[in-house]
């Protein structure tokens, strides 16, 4: 079945609401709910950032942003798939698993797919962005 709006709202809200993040996660959703194409396979962690912060200028943004963005990955609302990409100094892209991202960011190494050299402080090159899933597809008005 699918979903409302004012459902994932409500869902939102109580999920959220003792918790300091949730107007920004009411921002996002709005931001997704309202985005012309439902159906973006790149939506960067950034955009998110930007919505935001025209509505705060809160020291503690890129935490409630980055709470925000998980709780839509979760089970609860799975609205978007998380990802993450390397961009080499040419501005070059590969996808790369969560898993590698993950490890690249706390280990700092991360091995060139194209090159095989070792890249200097990933998390310079490593960057999340999203894409959105099915269910936020199916989300409409009632």
């Amino acid at each position: 079945m699918q979903s409302s709006v004012e459902q994932y709202k409500q869902k939102i809200e109580a999920d959220l609401g003792e918790t300091n993040f949730l107007r920004v996660a009411q921002s996002m959703f709005n931001y997704l709910v309202d985005m012309q194409n439902k159906e973006q396979d790149h939506i960067p962690y950034s955009r998110f950032k930007k919505i935001v912060v025209k509505e705060s200028s809160d020291e503690e943004i890129d935490q409630k942003v980055f709470g925000a963005a998980q709780y839509f990955c979760g089970e609860r609302t799975h609205l978007l798939n998380m990802k993450f990409e390397f961009i080499d100094e040419n501005d070059n892209c590969w996808p790369i698993e969560v898993e590698q991202a993950l490890h690249a960011l706390e280990s700092k190494y991360f091995i060139h797919p194209e090159t095989g050299f070792e890249i200097e402080d990933a998390s310079q090159s490593i960057f999340m962005f999203f894409s959105t899933s099915s269910e936020l597809r199916n989300i409409h008005e009632r």
